[in-house]
């Protein structure tokens, strides 16, 4: 029975693929490796190694501001039909002046780089037995106490190091640096170590030659496959990088070096997209980087067992909340908290929760490595303290680990390039798992609610907290998720018009372009399906739509040349092919959250009868998934709303359609379809932030089952 709800055609399915782990060919490995790191944009002004020295004091503290010059409208893609003509998730057609891009595998394999020569400035600081302390001017704590805000001429020579390179990389890179962006920074025109410069320069398009392991394998997809949103050089403006050069300053000046850490993360579209934590007294002999991002892993933990996680003390995960018994019965749950600045607001909720001090440094980054080694379940801040560029790099990781990182009320915060609001005054609540933030943060306003009388953080302007995805819930919460698949839980990891170019050089085709492919492609898109098949472009296979398409795309093959039947063959297996598609970043985790917690989920796509298949090669069965709902078994495609009501008679939910979700990434076939047929909401899958939009699976899914609670 579990079976046919999958396919209307009761497909029969093969053997999972256990562990299945998406690679790519070895051509778009080299396109990668042999990418430019920076385009630049169109007449970029050369800037010489003096160019920061000359910035005036005003322009240093807030060097990451673009001029008006340089400002874009960004539009992204909203349909997967953009992508199949050419275009690649994700990709932002831009107005205006032309715009510098970047690549985000080039800047994070730099990120590292920097972070191991900032591991020997800090070693090398403290070997020279002068911390050159500075007070940046700091505040008295809950006793009265006055607490220095510490500034050490490792900071001082890490940022500016960091920042010389980055405008060396890319000019016009939008960088919040914690020295700089609080005017405690004067950059002149010696930036001490050099090593870490692109070479070549990236302002002239050169190719970044990484010197560590790490940045290395940043640059290897086999290793670190990127998820394709960010795969390819994107617009400067999408990306903010945040350095905090050394974090635990007051933790280095008094000696406790296990807390001592480098941050540097990087945001796109607002989310962070990819963190490197340094910490250069991991052991008296040596230091590590821990580093990843969405998509790609956290690397640098490989030495940390589950014997030595607190995670598996049973607390609950996924779809589930510990319980008040489970926290008693295993003492409560383990907290990090910061030394120096507790108030009343962590020792209430620490009381109400039965929880256990696990670490209690002043030092944000090291929170983040004790949740993510296992050695904490969380870290609490519930005031004013941190700033972007303390989260922005742990969030990427803890993201990527399950875990999730917002204010004190449970919002995540926005990570746009914007100075002004780089302080985090809502609070920071870092959680080793979604069901224990969830249970967590509800915990945190019902003491601070109900016990203190104390209506923080609501009372606090917060321009940086992130507006949800999802609109008010119905009562009882959410029911259901539908999701589109093409440029929404899979992408191609190959751009299609390569993959023409490919297979028509292998056959021997010639004189055909890119524009060529993708004008015939459109072309196909844009012809009406025949009037038999009442509307639907994929019946049975689809071979029907892409033969002709094919042909076209070819040169104009005749449609019984065999060259075109070897060109069809070869193409549809390569997308049959899971390797072929890249999965959107969380998705498996967020469903199989979303079922455990009582939500149905399916799939609702344009696509033919092979799809069924693919989705369980790419490991989405029945565990994760209720059933597939296919336009060519249906005869039926979006935004007609059949499709959609047959998808919710298929999970029980005909009549409750308002209290289901639809993601994907058509404004017309999936957002403006879904309205039609009265789902309660119908998300656009875009990097473009607010309500209405979503592109992470994980958010959708902390979203739907809070509003369960």
């Amino acid at each position: 029975h579990a079976l046919a709800m999958w396919s209307a055609s009761a497909t029969i399915w093969r053997g999972l693929r256990p562990g299945h782990r998406h690679t790519v060919t070895a051509r778009a490995r080299r396109s990668l490796a042999s990418a430019p790191a920076f385009v630049p944009r169109v007449q970029t002004r050369a800037h010489g190694p003096s160019f920061l020295a000359a910035v005036p004091q005003r322009s240093r503290t807030r060097h990451c501001a673009r001029s008006p010059a340089t400002s874009v409208v960004t539009r992204a893609s909203v349909s997967f039909s953009d992508d199949i003509r050419g275009y690649g998730v994700g990709h932002v057609d831009t107005t205006g002046p032309k715009v510098a891009k970047v690549s985000v595998p080039h800047l994070v394999a730099l990120l590292l780089d920097l972070t191991a020569d900032g591991e020997g400035i800090i070693r090398g600081v403290l070997n020279s037995g002068d911390l050159g302390l500075r007070d940046k001017g700091g505040r008295d704590d809950v006793t009265g106490a006055y607490v220095e805000d510490a500034q050490t001429e490792a900071d001082r020579r890490i940022e500016t190091h960091v920042l010389r390179a980055l405008r060396e990389f890319c000019p016009t890179l939008p960088v919040v640096g914690e020295e700089s962006h609080e005017g405690q920074l004067e950059l002149g025109d010696d930036a001490g170590e050099t090593s870490s410069r692109p070479t070549g320069g990236g302002g002239a398009g050169g190719f970044f030659a990484p010197r560590t392991a790490a940045a290395a394998a940043a640059l290897d997809l086999a290793q670190t496959p990127w998820p394709s949103h960010v795969r390819d050089p994107i617009d400067a403006s999408r990306v903010c990088v945040y350095v905090d050069p050394l974090d635990g300053t007051n933790e280095f000046a008094a000696g406790n070096l296990v807390a001592v850490t480098c941050l540097l993360g990087v945001a796109v579209d607002g989310r962070p997209a990819a963190g490197v934590i340094g910490q250069p007294f991991h052991t008296p002999g040596a230091g590590r980087i821990v580093w990843g991002g969405r998509g790609v892993g956290v690397r640098g933990l490989e030495d940390i067992g589950d014997a030595r996680r607190v995670w598996n003390a049973g607390l609950g995960g996924g779809g589930d909340s510990p319980s008040d018994s489970a926290l008693n019965r295993f003492g409560g749950f383990t907290c990090c908290v910061n030394r120096v600045t507790r108030d009343d607001r962590i020792d209430a909720v620490l009381a109400a929760t039965n929880a256990t001090i696990g670490e209690k440094v002043s030092a944000t980054g090291y929170h983040f490595l004790r949740v993510l080694e296992g050695a904490a379940h969380c870290g609490v801040l519930l005031r004013a303290g941190t700033k972007k560029w303390d989260t922005c790099g742990g969030e990427a990781l803890l993201r990527e680990a399950g875990g999730v990182v917002s204010d004190a009320a449970g919002r995540r915060y926005d990570y746009s390039h914007d100075p002004s609001g780089a302080m985090n005054p809502s609070g920071t609540i870092i959680a080793h798992d979604a069901g224990f933030h969830r249970w967590l943060t509800r915990r945190v306003r019902e003491v601070l609610e109900r016990e203190l009388r104390d209506p923080y953080p609501s009372d606090v302007f917060d321009p940086s907290v992130r507006p949800p995805s999802l609109p008010p819930a119905p009562a009882g919460g959410w029911r259901a998720l539908t999701v589109d698949v093409g440029g929404c839980l899979l992408s191609p990891v190959e751009p299609v018009t390569e993959t023409y170019l490919r297979l028509a050089a292998v056959h021997g085709v010639r004189g055909i372009t890119r524009e060529s492919v993708k004008a015939a492609i459109r072309a196909g898109f844009a012809a009406p399906p025949p009037p038999e098949q009442r509307g639907v472009r994929y019946v049975g296979d689809g071979r029907g739509f892409w033969r002709p398409l094919v042909a076209a795309a070819m040169g104009g093959l005749a449609h019984d040349d065999p060259t075109l039947d070897a060109v069809l063959d070869d193409l549809y297996a390569h997308y049959e092919n899971p390797s072929a598609w890249c999965v959107a970043p969380g998705a498996k985790e967020a469903f199989k959250t979303l079922r455990a917690g009582g939500v149905k989920v399916a799939v609702i796509s344009n696509w033919d009868t092979r799809l069924p298949k693919l989705l369980r090669d790419c490991g989405f069965d029945e565990r994760l998934i209720d059933t597939v709902v296919v336009s060519a078994e249906q005869m039926s495609d979006k935004p007609d709303a059949r499709i959609f009501e047959a998808a919710l008679e298929r999970l029980g939910e005909v009549g409750r359609a308002s209290a289901c979700v639809h993601v994907g990434d058509s404004s017309v076939n999936d957002v403006d379809g879904s309205a039609r047929a009265g789902f309660g909401a119908s998300l656009l899958w875009t990097p473009a932030l607010g309500v209405g939009n979503a592109f992470d699976f994980g958010e959708i899914a902390d979203e739907m089952l809070r509003s369960r609670e």
